[in-house]
Parts: structure tokens; sequence; C-alpha cells
């Protein structure tokens, strides 16, 4: 369970799913706006599929809007300091950043120390 009184950069609101959160995501999360030193808009958190895939869908998973390049360079610079797993994603109209703990629940599927790029869907 997430004490969301400890937690200073974000409120509950800004995510669609708080309670299916872990509790190292969002602390991690905090740190990381802290250090970035500008607001992270979240895009997506957790996600209901079946796969069992994705991050997102066991909580463990966000996603942080960037559009203009110097807030990306922030973002990923300060999320690098405190996730080992980092996903940047473009399109024409912006982008996005992975963050995600899974490393911590299961090494063996989600591999720590990994970043990667991709398009934005």
């Amino acid at each position: 369970m997430i004490d969301w009184d400890r937690i200073e950069f974000f409120d509950r609101s800004e995510f669609d799913q708080p309670d299916h959160l872990d509790p190292v995501l969002i602390t991690r999360l905090d740190m990381a706006r802290r250090d970035a030193g500008i607001p992270f808009k979240i895009t997506s958190d957790w996600r209901a599929w079946t796969d069992g895939d994705s991050a997102h869908e066991h909580g463990f998973a966000v996603d942080i809007d960037t559009v203009a390049g110097r807030d990306r360079y922030e973002i990923v610079t300060a999320c690098l300091k405190h996730f080992s797993r980092v996903g940047v994603y473009h399109s024409d109209k912006g982008g996005h950043v992975h963050v995600d703990v899974g490393e911590l629940h299961d090494p063996s599927k989600w591999h720590p120390r990994m970043m990667w790029a991709g398009q934005s869907r």
C-alpha cells in the first residue's frame, strides 16, 4: 500500500489506477520528479492486459509524457538515477518515457539495467 502522505511530488489523482501501483515504483518516481525539477505527466500506469508480459499489467510501470527535447532529457536523466529499466519512445507528436521496477519482482523476466527506444503508439 502506498502512503500518499509521504509522496511529495505526486498526488494519487495523477494516476488512473493508483491502488494497483507498486509502492517502490511511486517512491522512485517521486524522487526522479524531484531531481528533474519539472512536472511529470503520467499518461499510462496499470493496464488490465491478459498476456502477463507487461510490467504495466502488474502495477510495476508508468509512462511519462514528453514533448520538448529538453524536458525529455531532464526526465530521462533523473529516471536513470532511480530506475534500472527505462524506455524512451517517440512519435511525430512527441513521445513518452517508460520506467518500471519489474526487475525487483522477477529479474529473469524483466532484466535489470536495460534501456531501449521505441515508437509511441
